[in-house]
């Protein structure tokens, strides 16, 4: 928030399979 950006979603894979915790993330922000 401190960047003025908020989450909208987090997957694991590009092909948006569920992040279910992990060293990589697929994140979206909208500003």
């Amino acid at each position: 928030a401190a960047a003025g950006l908020e989450l909208v979603d987090r997957w694991a894979t590009w092909d948006r399979e569920p992040f279910n915790g992990g060293d990589y993330a697929v994140t979206v922000h909208r500003a």
